[in-house]
């Protein structure tokens, strides 16, 4: 039968959410909001975040399940060795290299033209190449953290 190779396809799609929501959380920096062996409530988070709690929550625990976050008891989440290096501040963090795969993830959605053209689909999606892309966002990223 194709039960596994219709679980192992389910991972794999499922694998895509697990990026959005990583990059998602990265670009809100929930990660930050939580410090090291000291589990935060979702209610915290949300609040600081500016976010829909029982939503976030779901998230979280999503993540959790991928050992992203755990799930420290009674709505609480605490780091993992995963999610310390979202951390900001973390030694070697990916907060940044998350949120850059956030803004570029869209670009996936030019796949389909991209297959039927010959194209650049991320042109089609955001209107110039990849590089040009970056460089507009990184350097509207550097004014508005100069400006913070």
């Amino acid at each position: 039968m194709a039960q596994e190779q219709t679980e192992a396809l389910t991972r794999i799609l499922t694998s895509a959410a697990l990026s959005r929501v990583l990059g998602t959380i990265a670009e809100l920096g929930v990660a930050d909001l939580i410090p090291t062996g000291q589990p935060q409530p979702v209610e915290h988070l949300a609040r600081a975040s500016k976010t829909h709690e029982p939503s976030l929550y779901r998230i979280l625990r999503f993540m959790a399940s991928y050992g992203i976050f755990q799930e420290a008891g009674n709505r609480h989440f605490d780091h993992t060795p995963l999610s310390a290096v979202l951390r900001t501040d973390a030694p070697g963090s990916f907060r940044a290299g998350a949120q850059l795969f956030h803004h570029l993830f869209a670009g996936w959605d030019g796949l389909h033209h991209t297959i039927q053209t010959g194209e650049p689909g991320f042109n089609k999606v955001f209107g110039s190449p990849i590089f040009d892309y970056i460089f507009r966002r990184t350097r509207n990223w550097a004014r508005s953290s100069t400006r913070a």
